[in-house]
Parts: structure tokens; C-alpha cells; sequence
């Protein structure tokens, strides 16, 4: 099935002898990609399979019967993907955190708002008032 439908990611699969229910993520789904999906036929093992989307009644009686053992299967899958987007969002802050905070006076780098403030209260400190300021300073 990944051979003939590599768009399509399948999150859940459960089958008996005769049946079974697949589940696909929705992310980034394309309808007609599904619907050439559900139009094929997979021959396993010398059977002919066909697929039909759930709705209506049947997906109320799927959920019944079946929800708890498909949110046991996917909620480790939706973990890893929130850490994964977590993760993604904290390298963006920083990033954008360590651009931010980069001041150059007078040819002299600073990381921090607070170094400059405290370089600031220095020179202040050193001159006395009316003074004028000079060079680096």
C-alpha cells in the first residue's frame, strides 16, 4: 500500500479475518489523493481488498468499540510530534532572543541590555557633572 499511495501516512491499522479500519493523518491530506485511495484494490495474500471511508452510524460505532484502543496507539505519536514542534519553536526563540540582544557600542560587543546599563552607570560614575564625555566614552 506505501508503494502505491507514498503521499497518503497511515497512523493506526486494526483487522480481523474479514475487516478492519485504517486511519490516516489529516495533516497535509490531500482529498484526492484519498479518493484515488479508496478507489484501488490490494490483493494480500491471493484476497482482494477494497476500502470505504467511515461515516455517519458506523464511525459512531467505531469510536465505541474501537476509541480507546486508537487513542492508546496514537497519543505516543502525537507526544513526539508536540515535542518535536516544542522543540522546532524554542530553537526559533532563541535564535531570535540571541539576535535581539546583540548591541555594538563604540566598536565594543555586548550580549546583554544589562552590560551596556552597567558600562553606562561606569562612565557616568567616573566623569563629574558638566563634564564633557570623550573618546570611547
Amino acid at each position: 500500500m506505501r508503494e502505491q499511495t507514498p503521499r497518503l501516512k497511515l497512523i493506526y491499522s486494526r483487522a480481523d479475518k474479514h475487516e478492519g479500519d485504517l486511519a490516516f493523518s489529516k495533516f497535509r491530506l490531500k482529498e484526492d489523493v484519498l479518493e484515488d485511495f479508496l478507489k484501488t484494490t490490494v490483493l494480500v495474500s491471493g484476497r482482494k481488498y477494497t476500502f470505504t471511508r467511515t461515516t455517519g452510524e458506523a464511525l459512531k460505532e467505531f469510536w465505541q468499540k474501537e476509541g480507546g484502543h486508537y487513542q492508546f496507539c496514537i497519543q505516543p505519536k502525537i507526544r513526539a510530534v508536540k515535542k518535536q514542534m516544542k522543540m522546532k519553536s524554542v530553537a526559533k526563540k532563541e535564535s531570535v532572543k540571541r539576535m535581539k540582544t546583540s548591541y555594538e557600542i563604540a566598536g565594543i560587543y555586548y550580549n546583554d541590555i544589562n552590560k551596556v546599563k552597567s558600562k553606562s552607570r561606569a562612565i557616568l560614575n567616573l566623569k563629574k557633572d558638566g563634564e564633557k564625555l570623550a573618546g570611547n566614552d
